[in-house]
């Protein structure tokens, strides 16, 4: 933990504040989340209209929702953008009436929709270069993880072919992140996986953990996730593997976390549940701080957040939240404020 401590400026760290910004303010938009945010701070996500009730997969820009996926070679009735690139690459999954799932990747602005040879896939992660990570599936046979670029697919290595594996996210070079199955002494254990050059080149978890999953990695390779913990391995925790090493970042006895996304600076935010206390979470300096508290008063007591799904470099976390005063689940976007005491 101590490495990790001096990974964000302590005087910084100190002063973190933030202030909620409602991402899908029309009233025509019944429900809407954010789940990923790029460096240049566009979000990606999706909504539910009041008119249909059909769940859209959007870009957000200023306040209001733009949809991705204008028209397909047959009717849809739901999907979300699951990523967006710094080059603003979006990548997302479709869903076709229950029997068909296709991915979809907008690039400059133009949407193609990608099938597998066979069965259905999931995007969950695209970087800058249009690759697209994810998992498929075909009927008899284990999940898979995979790569996509340009309609070619590419199923991930593992050392067993046989068990389940998935691809959660992608950066700039390269590197995918996901989970592989192992049998170990009869029992199937999840790894964390790691990744490059169309090779597998680490499986991690906590130490004695059997069941570990990579959700998010920086341009570094930094990779944050959940890993069974604790005593009998009964709790989930949050942590950050780098350079080798998976580093737990509870410290809450018995409490649950979930690192959802991380940026360059190895900061990481997320779910979490401790005491009597629930709520997304911002990992920086070295400790756990509970997002809400760092919103102005006043915002407190008008948004509940539900979850957060992922930070840029700028340290902005998008997600989702109550609007108390409506009683609706609305996508946001937690900008963080300018450290006060800093020289202008």
């Amino acid at each position: 933990m101590a490495a990790l401590a001096g990974v964000v400026n302590a005087a910084a760290a100190a002063a973190l504040r933030y202030e909620l910004v409602d991402l899908a303010a029309s009233s025509e938009v019944h429900q809407s989340s954010a789940t990923a945010i790029n460096n240049t701070d566009k979000v990606v996500g999706y909504t539910v209209l009041r008119s249909n009730r059909n769940q859209q997969p959007v870009r957000f820009i200023d306040g209001r929702a733009q949809r991705l996926v204008q028209r397909t070679d047959q009717p849809y009735r739901g999907g979300v953008a699951e990523a967006i690139s710094d080059a603003g690459h979006v990548a997302g999954n479709l869903d076709v009436y229950g029997t068909d799932f296709p991915v979809f990747v907008t690039l400059g602005g133009v949407t193609t929709l990608y099938r597998p040879p066979a069965g259905n896939a999931v995007a969950r992660g695209v970087n800058s270069l249009g690759e697209v990570a994810g998992s498929r599936s075909t009927i008899g046979q284990a999940t898979r993880a995979f790569v996509m670029r340009d309609g070619q697919w590419t199923d991930l290595p593992v050392p067993q072919p046989g068990l389940p594996s998935e691809a959660w996210a992608i950066n700039d070079a390269g590197q995918v992140v996901g989970h592989h199955s192992r049998s170990v002494d009869g029992m199937e254990v999840q790894l964390g996986a790691l990744w490059q050059d169309g090779e597998l080149k680490e499986s991690f978890g906590l130490a004695g953990s059997r069941y570990t999953r990579a959700l998010a990695v920086n341009r570094q390779g930094w990779v944050t996730g959940y890993s069974q913990a604790g005593r009998h391995m009964s709790w989930d925790h949050a942590y950050i593997h780098r350079d080798g090493v998976t580093t737990d970042l509870e410290t809450h006895l018995g409490a649950r976390s979930y690192g959802y996304g991380i940026n360059a600076a190895g900061e990481v935010v997320g779910d979490r549940v401790a005491g009597n206390h629930a709520g997304p979470f911002l990992y920086s300096d070295g400790k756990m701080r509970w997002l809400a508290q760092l919103l102005p008063a006043a915002q407190q007591a008008q948004w509940r957040l539900v979850s957060v799904h992922a930070i840029n470099d700028a340290g902005h976390v998008v997600g989702l939240a109550v609007n108390i005063a409506q009683d609706k689940l609305k996508a946001v976007m937690l900008r963080r404020l300018p450290d006060q005491g800093a020289a202008p």
